[in-house]
């Protein structure tokens, strides 16, 4: 695979180029090792031919699509529960043999199937991350100023391929320029099978590789040209160190925003590095067998996966959108089901808070239900730091839903013109009548007894919106 959107300029770039490095790493491999290893439990029905599935899973609704898609099942009657599944780091994100093995018994058997994984099968099964080969090379100016960088990876991809096996290395590979002004860019990836457990995402998903090789190659250049480390990077961070939006580099991303240069010299000062410095010089000179180390870096990545075309160019399968629900309950309280899966992160308090703060309630009245196939609507689960950026944007715009229909309501109960509402800590009030209005949760009780609604309109509030 590679991206290379002009080669030529690549190759002009290190002709010319009054300084290069190169530097070659190995991404060794690393077992994710999540808290509790992975579990499955296959109940079929007596009746109906219907089966539930409880796997320790970050993906369920992936899950089901790919059980009824390789097994046969009719989707309709499968269920897959992930219940707390005791961290996850990427490591359940994949539809493994084992969920498939269970299911299939339990349905010729008649009776329920659970397997619990070990921690060695863990280590030696479940799919593994990195396993990289990196070859980085930068070409400077005189100044150091970078006028290109060419990248190679060597991918090992395991015995076979897992559910974003290629995608790792793939996705990292936009972020070989780093926050860096690289006027040329060139990748290019091998991938090798090999008689090893299958490799896939694993924290950041090939992003940190691209962090450490780039900024390892900037440590060179440094001392290439004679500079500290933290000049050189001055010298090319993206728009000169100055504050941007909306900047497209090399690697054809466009960063919506960014200001490295202050972010740096502050951390320049918390760390005291003149201090740092002058101790790791004193240990130099003194001979004391234990040295005083300094690295620096500057990272950002792709995350949050989103509806975005670049998606369809990696040929990932979905689409990165995400559904969310909310529910405006006769009572008052809320309900909320999202399509993503948390495993730990606290999702629930984070939506909670979304939902409580635009609709005006208190968030003890929120009640998250999530990871269930048969209650939520079909999602995209939980990876690449998606949840809240994307999940938490559909619960989000639900909640606009919700307060565009109980305005509706509340114009027509109080014989206000919508526009003439203002909505404000959970209360519609008529604009120029302070004393006139009506809480959200008297509009939740009479969109439930519809004695009292607009023309043509459904009883209660539920609005699901696809981000």
């Amino acid at each position: 695979w590679a991206l290379e959107p002009n080669p030529d300029a690549v190759n002009q770039a290190f002709a010319n180029a009054a300084h290069t490095v190169t530097g070659e790493f190995i991404q060794q491999r690393l077992i994710p090792a999540a808290m509790e290893p992975r579990g499955v439990l296959a109940i079929p029905s007596p009746h109906g031919g219907e089966l539930t599935l409880y796997s320790s899973s970050q993906v369920p609704h992936i899950l089901k699509v790919m059980i009824a898609a390789t097994t046969g099942i009719n989707e309709a009657k499968l269920r897959i529960i992930a219940p707390a599944v005791g961290g996850g780091f990427g490591a359940k994100l994949n539809v493994n043999p084992d969920e498939l093995l269970a299911v299939t018994l339990a349905n010729k058997i008649g009776l329920p199937v659970r397997w619990t994984e070990t921690r060695s099968e863990a280590a030696f099964s479940t799919h593994q991350g990195r396993g990289q080969q990196q070859k980085i090379e930068v070409a400077a100016g005189e100044d150091g100023k970078i006028t290109g960088v060419r990248v190679h990876l060597d991918a090992d991809m395991g015995a076979y391929m897992m559910l974003i096996t290629p995608g790792v290395p793939l996705l990292g590979s936009f972020l070989y320029t780093g926050v860096y002004d690289v006027p040329a860019f060139g990748f290019t990836c091998d991938g090798y099978f090999a008689n090893m457990t299958p490799t896939d995402a694993y924290r950041g998903a090939g992003r940190p590789e691209a962090c450490y090789a780039i900024e390892r190659a900037m440590d060179m250049l440094a001392r290439k040209v004679g500079v500290t480390p933290e000049e050189i990077r001055r010298r090319n961070y993206l728009a000169g160190g100055e504050a941007f939006e909306n900047l497209e580099v090399a690697s054809t991303l466009v960063f919506d925003s960014g200001n490295y240069t202050p972010n740096l010299d502050k951390a320049l000062g918390m760390a005291k590095i003149d201090d740092l410095r002058a101790e790791q010089k004193r240990r130099r000179d003194a001979g004391e067998s234990k040295h005083l180390g300094i690295g620096m870096c500057t990272y950002v990545e792709i995350c949050g996966l989103a509806p975005s075309r670049a998606l369809a160019g990696l040929n990932y399968g979905a689409g990165g959108w995400e559904a969310g629900t909310v529910r405006l309950l006769p009572t008052g309280k809320v309900e909320v089901v999202s399509g993503s899966t948390p495993h730990g992160q606290g999702h629930e308090t984070s939506w909670s808070m979304i939902v409580a703060d635009k609709l005006g309630v208190d968030p003890d009245d929120v009640t998250v239900l999530h990871s269930d196939t048969a209650i939520s609507p079909l999602g995209l689960d939980t990876y690449g730091s998606r949840s809240l950026a994307v999940g938490g944007v559909a619960i989000s715009m639900a909640c606009d839903k919700v307060i565009d229909k109980a305005r509706l309501i509340a114009a027509h109960q109080l014989e206000a013109n919508p526009d003439d509402l203002e909505f404000e800590g959970g209360r519609f009030g008529v604009k120029g009548s302070p004393d006139k209005g009506l809480l959200i949760q008297e509009v939740a009780w009479g969109a439930f007894s519809a004695h009292n609604l607009p023309d043509g309109m459904e009883p209660n509030i539920n609005e699901q919106m696809i981000f």
